[in-house]
């Protein structure tokens, strides 16, 4: 996990954003909750998964 949040570090740093693939439905939420701390979002990011119905999809794609 630290090389990818190096890499997040470094994308972020070039002002640039990322998509994640994370299978584990609990490490998808600890992992977006700990980015939205390290970052200083103002919000966490946004998480799509077999939970979140495809018509709601797009919208968190958009937010990105």
């Amino acid at each position: 996990m630290s090389k990818t949040v190096k890499a997040l570090d470094a994308t972020a740093g070039q002002g640039e954003k990322a998509l994640l693939f994370l299978e584990d439905l609990a490490m998808q939420s600890a992992f977006a909750r700990a980015m939205a701390t390290r970052f200083g979002l103002k919000r966490e990011p946004g998480i799509i998964n077999g939970k979140v119905p495809g018509e709601k999809r797009p919208a968190i794609v958009d937010a990105l």
